[in-house]
């Protein structure tokens, strides 16, 4: 609901639209300036914010509107109102069954099968029959979203963290089930996908479906229901188990997936010691606190570029609703307020855990009093690296971005380690400062205990190495932003990284100006 002057009559409010300042995240903005149809409009927002493709609405009540009302003047709030037709459930439709049928001989005739399960399993309540499938066949299963651990992270078919790029490049045929493939699964192109395999879409509307992926099949209806037609259909062809055709793939899968996993805990042993603080291990650190010590029982909620990249893959989501992100971008400063809402929704009887950056705490920060204030069992971890992202400027803006002289104007650096922890004291949190990686578990603990006692939030502040640029600026091709500096101006540094990390993919050579075509040609 939002609060509209009538924008020439009510000026006392200023020229303040709050339709259009919604209207970016919103599905539909609507501006009420007859009280006679409140009731019907109300009706209607609540309706098509549940239907698929769920999200926010935004109704808006006039001034007028509201001063009509507050006058007594005759005001018919029931107009084109019927009460009591709302339906009592949600809507849910099957697809046809034909195409499920072809879908599913068009599955089992795969070599190597995957299934990519996103967030609309969670939201249509699928997750008992997508567990139902993954057992009957015996496909891998990495599930994205909110929908992480709908298949348990722990379950050698869910294959996560820099393996699921291993499994899904191998794959010749993927169903994706319920997730909107957008910015963070690169638009369905290599190198995460494999344009060589075949993929079926089954989504909850049409909105949905992603048209730069060679799609073979395409399904519409509730994941609850298509995927009971699924397993009815696999039942009905005789399936009774996985096939024994696919047992190599899915070790190949079981292999890369603890491969990673071994590569990983031998990386970040290295780290062990170092000063700066490692994000990677901070992450590692924490997600061993929180299975030795919550047992998964916790609210995960991402937020910020490099507190994300190093936590994402450490975290282990074994039920879905678990882990809360920004859903299809890289979102800055909404976990304080989503912790809010996670404490409102499980009554504060779940911990929540908010992995944040400076970026996101310089936007968000101030919720935390909000926090404070409604007892929310939240911790807040900082990766404060004293940037918003990293240090980008040394190693590429460094002898371009000079209008001031000075590189903390001149760049997105924040105040340099700046005592978060001190701060929200103030309110009621509690504070720890985190420097190397033997203070973590000890800080972690005594702000969980906090949390338990007091039902209060706290404010883990760990100083990060500002120097460390996440894989994400390659994987996400984030290096082509700064090709309009020529080559030669681009620092050493940023010109080794650009280099080493691949951050400019080929499909950009094209494109880039002809200085930075010769010097990345030359250095490769």
């Amino acid at each position: 609901m939002s609060s509209s002057g009538a924008y020439d009559t009510f000026p006392m409010f200023g020229r303040v639209i709050p339709e259009q300042m919604l209207s970016p995240f919103t599905k539909w903005t609507r501006r009420l300036d007859d009280a006679n149809y409140f009731l019907f409009e109300l009706k209607r927002a609540f309706r098509d914010c549940v239907s698929s493709p769920p999200g926010p609405v935004s109704l808006g009540i006039s001034a007028l509107a509201s001063i009509t009302q507050r006058l007594d003047m005759k005001v018919n709030l029931t107009m084109g109102y019927k009460p009591g037709f709302y339906p009592p459930r949600q809507v849910r439709t099957q697809a046809d069954p034909a195409l499920v049928e072809e879908a599913m001989k068009w599955l089992m005739g795969a070599e190597k099968p995957t299934i990519m399960a996103g967030e609309g399993v969670h939201q249509d309540d699928a997750v008992e029959e997508l567990n139902e499938l993954v057992a009957l066949i015996g496909i891998p299963c990495q599930t994205r979203r909110i929908a992480r651990g709908a298949i348990s992270e722990d379950n050698p078919l869910n294959c996560g963290g820099r393996a699921r790029g291993k499994m899904l490049r191998a794959s010749d045929r993927c169903l994706i089930l319920g997730l909107r493939v957008t910015f963070l699964e690169n638009y369905g192109n290599p190198p995460f996908w494999n344009h060589n395999g075949r993929f079926c879409q089954v989504q909850t509307c049409h909105e949905n479906f992603n048209l730069a992926m060679p799609t073979e099949l395409e399904l519409v209806g509730n994941m609850k229901m298509v995927l009971r037609q699924m397993i009815d259909c696999l039942k009905g062809m005789g399936i009774k188990g996985p096939p024994e055709k696919w047992n190599q793939w899915r070790q190949f899968v079981a292999d890369a997936k603890a491969d990673y996993e071994v590569r990983a805990a031998a990386r970040t042993k290295d780290m062990e010691g170092e000063l700066p603080l490692h994000p990677d291990i901070l992450g590692r650190q924490i997600s061993e606190f929180l299975r030795e010590e919550l047992h998964d029982d916790y609210i995960v909620i991402f937020d910020g570029l490099t507190a994300s990249g190093y936590t994402t893959d450490w975290i282990k989501a074994v039920r879905s609703g678990q882990i809360l992100d920004a859903a299809e971008t890289i979102g800055l400063g909404h976990s304080m307020g989503m912790s809010v809402g996670a404490a409102m929704a499980t009554n504060r009887s779940v911990p929540i855990v908010s992995f944040v950056g400076d970026g996101s705490i310089g936007i968000g920060g101030m919720d935390i009093e909000t926090a404070a204030r409604w007892d929310v069992p939240a911790m807040y971890i900082l990766f404060n690296n004293s940037w918003v992202a990293s240090d980008w400027y040394s190693k590429f803006g460094a002898n371009w971005f000079t209008a001031t002289g000075d590189p903390l104007k001149d760049s997105s650096a924040c105040l340099p380690k700046i005592r978060y922890d001190e701060m929200f004291k103030a309110f009621g949190c509690h504070g720890e400062l985190v420097e190397n990686d033997k203070q973590i578990k000890p800080a972690l603990k005594r702000a969980m205990d906090y949390i338990r006692t007091k039902s209060k939030p706290a404010v883990v502040n760990c100083l990060t190495d500002p120097d460390i640029l996440h894989e994400a600026w390659a994987t996400l091709g984030m290096g082509p932003i700064f090709t309009f500096i020529p080559w030669d101006e681009v620092p050493e540094k940023g010109r080794r990284e650009l280099i080493e990390y691949r951050m400019v993919p080929p499909q950009f050579f094209p494109y880039l100006d002809p200085s930075w075509q010769a010097g990345l040609m030359q250095a490769r």
